[in-house]
């Protein structure tokens, strides 16, 4: 299993506890809103990170720095993770100038992500596969 991977594995489990959380506020709430729409809405809700390994990361900022910022590329998951990682690193150097390697590092290290990146099609297969995961449910007991 490789650091992508693992990484992965985090998200999905980091994921399955936010709609795990969102699911039982809804019933709480007495809420009529089916499961599905409240795992699709988790998507685009903020991330305790980027879940993305330093190394991938890096190669990313690279290109996209190289890109032209008014042609941005596919709106994917992935792309929107690189734009977002870009974004931040170039904001960290506008308030403090440093090596990009050194503010990706601080990006990645220390701030939450926009979102979970993840592709609103497969959520819910994620949801199911992760939300009795021996390690979310440690952190939830």
């Amino acid at each position: 299993m490789n650091a992508d991977t693992s990484l992965s594995v985090l998200r999905n489990i980091a994921f399955a506890a936010r709609c795990r959380r969102a699911i039982t506020d809804a019933r709480k709430a007495a809420s009529t809103e089916p499961v599905a729409d409240i795992v699709h809405r988790v998507v685009f809700t903020p991330a305790p990170g980027y879940f993305l390994s330093y190394d991938r990361a890096l190669v990313g900022v690279y290109r996209w720095l190289q890109v032209d910022r008014t042609r941005r590329p596919r709106d994917t998951p992935p792309h929107r993770r690189i734009a977002d990682i870009t974004d931040a690193v170039q904001s960290l150097l506008e308030t403090k100038p440093m090596p990009v390697t050194h503010a990706l590092s601080r990006v990645l290290a220390s701030e939450s992500a926009p979102e979970f990146y993840i592709d609103p099609r497969y959520a819910m297969r994620i949801y199911r596969k992760f939300k009795n995961h021996p390690l979310l449910l440690k952190s939830v007991s």
